[in-house]
């Protein structure tokens, strides 16, 4: 039994041994606060309170610049900051910047829907409805109230302009 302790001692030491002569890789340097998968498999990461996206091989696709960064729905996240809608990205991290426009989402809509994004403004009249594009480009008007697209077509309320005002 002596014989036997000191061979698993020995083996347990060459384990050891073998385990730190190991060179790891860091695909990520430890240098942020939290690392989690999201909902398509990429890397969120959080550095003071800011959150970013990497992909699987360790490179950055969406700057750690972000208060919160929706889950992806037909390969687009939306990004805020401030507890506002300041635009969205896609799955490559092309990012479409709206945070100049003052753009609003309808509650229960925070998600693009058939290619397209519900969003709204407020002005003296009230709120203005309009969709945009993937490339974030208002489309099909604008109107007194919408609804998200679920199979190609959207519920609408009167178009207000033939042009697209932004009050």
């Amino acid at each position: 039994t002596m014989i036997r302790k000191v061979l698993l001692s020995l083996f347990a030491a060459l384990i050891c041994y073998s385990a730190d002569a190991q060179v790891a890789k860091w695909l990520i340097n430890p240098e942020f606060d939290s690392i989690t998968i999201n909902n398509i498999g990429l890397l969120e990461v959080t550095k003071n309170k800011k959150v970013g996206l990497y992909d699987r091989n360790g490179n950055e696709l969406i700057a750690i610049e972000y208060d919160d960064i929706h889950p992806f729905y037909e390969g687009y996240a939306l990004l805020f900051n401030n507890n506002q809608f300041v635009g969205f990205a896609n799955e490559d991290g092309k990012i479409v910047d709206l945070s100049t426009m003052g753009f609003q989402l309808k509650e229960g809509a925070e998600r693009f829907s058939c290619g397209r994004l519900l969003v709204y403004n407020t002005n003296r009249q009230g709120n203005i409805y309009r969709f945009l594009d993937t490339e974030g480009n208002p489309i099909n008007g604008v109107y007194l109230s919408a609804n998200p697209f679920i199979e190609g077509y959207a519920s609408v309320e009167t178009p207000i302009y033939d042009s697209d005002p932004i009050e």
